[in-house]
């Protein structure tokens, strides 16, 4: 089974930072950074997308051989003792609501449905009392947060954050996930965290951990010297991971991972048999974690051929509705002129050229228009 990946990528706004990354989860998020959670209330983005039947609770309830109607009740049960049903919210429109902040436990056990999201972000009271009642939550500025969390099925997470420290312990959070390192491992992380801070935002990264098995600490590893790799100074802040230590790790802990600088885009199998991608190297040198200098290697290494065969059917059945979509009214338009005439044929033509938009590629113009003064009117908003 082959070792999870981490991809992570940082973009910039006119407000702060948002971070996104797969593999961190809102109990982690509320774990590194349990300051930016002790506010006042609890902003709810559509609050209906809040479901306890995805949660790990009834999960384990089922695994304990519990029956349907069992599990129905048990549900019923939840639903009524939730901090929705039980207590008013401080504000509730069609868009959002809030809630005090001592419903903050309840809420870590709620998820999103597997296709919906739904995001938190801490607001002071008076803020809540003050919103208007056709509040809609755009974005973080509006409620003055100094964080917010969106999370698609607890595993593809962004956050939004106005502190740089903020972001360093997440990434070093998401670092040492990948890495397995313990409390007492946590000497050189975050150096590297901060050195990949840069990579982040010029294209993102993936750090995907390594097995133990062949692994043999490198040499070359070992002799670079450190003012080549990580920076010395460490992070402010309390490390998530504890004092450092010099000792190796046990025997169940990777030893190493590797870190893809600009992360693939889907699709992107085909393009791996003849690109060269820069990769660097995590690796315990017996005394702390080292980040190699980045080196460009043959992409084949990383190919998959279950999504290289995908993206051939994607792309033999993407031609293929092309080949019908443009094809049709041409060869419908041959036909009409070689059994009637050319003058019914250009009339056929012309009217596939404006009805085929519309009932085969299902372009609505009126919506497209909306949708582009709607994107133009936020443009202007927020200074874009």
């Amino acid at each position: 089974m082959s070792a999870p990946d981490y991809p992570m990528t940082v973009a910039r706004d006119r407000f702060g930072i948002w971070l996104h990354v797969t593999g961190l989860s809102f109990r982690e998020v509320v774990q590194v950074l349990p300051e930016r959670f002790a506010a006042g209330a609890l902003l709810v983005f559509d609050a209906e997308q809040l479901d306890y039947t995805t949660s790990a609770l009834l999960e384990h309830r089922r695994q304990q051989g519990r029956t349907r109607e069992q599990l129905l009740a048990d549900l019923a049960d939840l639903d009524d003792n939730a901090f929705w049903s039980r207590r008013e919210p401080a504000f509730e429109n069609a868009s959002c609501a809030v809630w005090p902040a001592d419903c903050l436990d309840e809420m870590i056990l709620a998820q999103g449905p597997a296709a919906g999201c739904f995001g938190v972000c801490p607001i002071e009271p008076q803020t809540a009392r003050n919103l208007p009642p056709d509040f809609v939550y755009e974005h973080p500025s509006n409620v003055f947060a100094q964080l917010a969390f969106y999370s698609v099925g607890d595993s593809a997470t962004s956050v939004f954050l106005t502190s740089e420290d903020d972001l360093l312990k997440l990434v070093r959070h998401v670092l040492g996930k990948a890495l397995g390192a313990s409390p007492e491992q946590a000497e050189g992380i975050d150096d590297i965290a901060r050195t990949l801070r840069p990579w982040l935002e010029e294209g993102g990264v993936d750090v995907r951990a390594e097995s133990r098995e062949g692994y043999r600490v490198s040499e070359e590893i070992a002799a670079i010297p450190s003012d080549t790799l990580a920076p010395a100074e460490p992070l402010r802040g309390d490390s998530p991971y504890g004092e450092p230590a010099c000792r190796p790790p046990s025997a169940s802990e990777p030893l190493a991972a590797t870190v893809a600088i600009g992360l693939w885009t889907l699709r992107c199998q085909w393009p791996l048999l003849w690109r060269r991608v820069r990769m660097a190297r995590i690796a315990w040198d017996g005394q702390r974690w080292r980040l190699s200098e980045p080196e460009e290697v043959p992409g084949r290494a990383y190919l998959s051929l279950f999504r290289l065969f995908g993206e051939l059917f994607h792309a033999t059945g993407r031609l293929t509705s092309y080949v019908v979509v443009f094809g049709f009214p041409i060869v419908a338009a041959v036909l009409i002129t070689v059994l009637s005439g050319w003058v019914p044929g250009l009339i056929a033509l012309v009217v596939a050229a404006l009805l085929w938009p519309k009932f085969v590629l299902g372009a609505n113009w009126r919506d497209l228009r909306k949708r582009r003064a709607i994107q133009e009117e936020r443009s202007k908003k927020y200074g874009l």
